[in-house]
């Protein structure tokens, strides 16, 4: 029986039973905040339904730093991010792929466990990007 119980402590990787709590609302920030970013992104960009599963892809993340962040630096998922972005960055899809960077960086924040500076940041975000007047193209 002792070595049931080792096994599961150690599946555990570190995580406590009491922080499930607090896990299941760091994945419903995330998923509130995928939802509004994806909301607000895709009016600034007249409805064209350019960013999609926005929820979806907080969440996502959100779970992935969670399970990494004992093991990765920040700096790794943010060269990912990077990467991820960086063929993409054309000028037609810049208020897109801004858009799918907030996504990102919202479900890692939160993932990270600073729920409220996430909040807040996005907050920010999505207010200049409502205020900032998209650029129109040639």
């Amino acid at each position: 029986m002792g070595s049931i119980k080792q096994i599961i402590i150690d599946s555990f990787n570190g995580f406590s039973p009491a922080d499930i709590p607090l896990f299941l609302f760091q994945l419903f920030v995330a998923g509130l905040l995928g939802f509004g970013v994806q909301w607000v992104f895709n009016r600034k960009l007249n409805n064209e339904q350019k960013l999609s599963h926005g929820i979806l892809a907080a969440i996502m993340v959100c779970v992935l730093v969670a399970i990494a962040k004992v093991y990765l630096p920040f700096s790794i998922i943010a060269a990912a991010i990077i990467l991820l972005l960086g063929n993409s960055m054309k000028k037609e899809t810049l208020t897109a792929n801004l858009g799918l960077a907030t996504l990102l960086i919202a479900g890692a924040g939160c993932g990270f466990g600073s729920v409220v500076q996430t909040v807040l940041g996005v907050a920010l975000v999505l207010t200049l990007v409502m205020i900032v007047p998209q650029e129109k193209s040639a």
